[in-house]
């Protein structure tokens, strides 16, 4: 691209040859010379082209960009580990939605689970946009962090397979959340993306249709763990705010859901079997062997989630004396 091929001679200062401080200037993506040629050199410059797009929110260039298009087919010979570092860094952008519903069917070739979102009419009220394009403001609503924006990319992928209509003509996605979840996990996996983000991202979609209670959070934040939960919040919001105008009145909801949490957290709640009041020793001083231990320990744990005993010791003691386990 011209505004990477511009280098600094000392004592001859900017050495400027293909015209890269005006496209920097004017904000736009172009190759040197021949954008198709530069493609088939090497075809990671397509994706990339999206990245520095995303990331810098600069447009290709007419010629480079209708060039990125003819060439996209090159992008099948690529390896899993580049695309994940061009889409990795992609999917961050400040302009990623905007790439991803200019540019879908150049993205559709390395991420075909895009494919048949393009232009799909959800018929329904909740939404104002075609599939892809509620999927594009979902990613721009979401924070920059990789497993959110990942999950906002494929949080609705499953809906195509799940459509259907009532006798009124409004669409349904029934069971989308998990079919959606299995399409990420098996692109992901295709992609090398880390364990980590996988196993994150496909938690975050298989739940962003969940409908929280303020009196579950100390559930949910046991079931995913304090940092996913708030992801899962941030995901939820930005695929309300990519809702039909008049239903996005569930943000403030959301809003006041993540302060609860962290109120809550502040307390230093328990949450897990590490935070109870007794461990292990204990259980073992009230005659508890092997896995006895383990299963006592998750029934002191799902009674103080719920709220049906405090954690103190004296109390979880004469609870387990009152609800021995099985």
């Amino acid at each position: 691209f011209t505004i990477n091929a511009m280098a600094y001679a000392p004592g001859q200062g900017l050495q400027d040859f293909f015209g890269g401080q005006e496209d920097l200037d004017r904000g736009i993506l172009r190759c040197v010379g021949d954008p198709a040629r530069r493609f088939q050199e090497d075809a990671l410059r397509i994706l990339r082209a999206l990245r520095f797009s995303a990331t810098l929110g600069f447009p290709l260039e007419e010629e480079t960009a209708v060039a990125a298009y003819d060439q996209a087919w090159l992008l099948e010979g690529l390896s899993a580990e580049r695309v994940c570092g061009e889409l990795g860094r992609l999917i961050r952008g400040k302009d990623a939605g905007r790439v991803l519903e200019h540019y879908p069917e150049i993205l559709g070739v390395v991420l075909p689970e895009l494919l048949p979102m393009i232009g799909l009419d959800q018929r329904s009220r909740y939404h104002s946009y075609d599939l892809l394009t509620h999927t594009a403001r979902a990613v721009d609503h979401t924070p920059p962090a990789l497993t959110i924006r990942l999950a906002a990319l494929f949080h609705d992928c499953g809906k195509p397979e799940c459509f259907t209509l009532d006798k009124d003509g409004e669409g349904h996605f029934y069971g989308h959340p998990g079919h959606s979840a299995a399409l990420a996990a098996g692109a992901l996996s295709r992609l090398r993306f880390p364990k980590r983000v996988q196993e994150e991202a496909v938690t975050l979609i298989r739940y962003h249709g969940a409908q929280i209670q303020p009196q579950k959070l100390k559930r949910w934040l046991n079931r995913l763990g304090p940092q996913t939960f708030f992801h899962l919040l941030a995901l939820q919001r930005g695929d309300t705010l990519a809702l039909a105008p008049s239903y996005r009145d569930r943000v403030q909801a959301l809003d006041a859901l993540a302060a609860q949490a962290r109120a809550l957290l502040r307390e230093k709640p328990c949450l897990t079997v590490r935070d109870l009041a007794l461990n292990g020793h204990d259980m073992m001083a009230l005659g508890y062997q092997g896995r006895e231990i383990g299963t006592a320990l998750g029934l002191l744990l799902e009674a103080v989630l719920e709220g049906r005993c405090a954690n103190e010791r004296e109390e979880l003691r004469q609870y387990l004396t009152q609800n021995p386990p099985l």
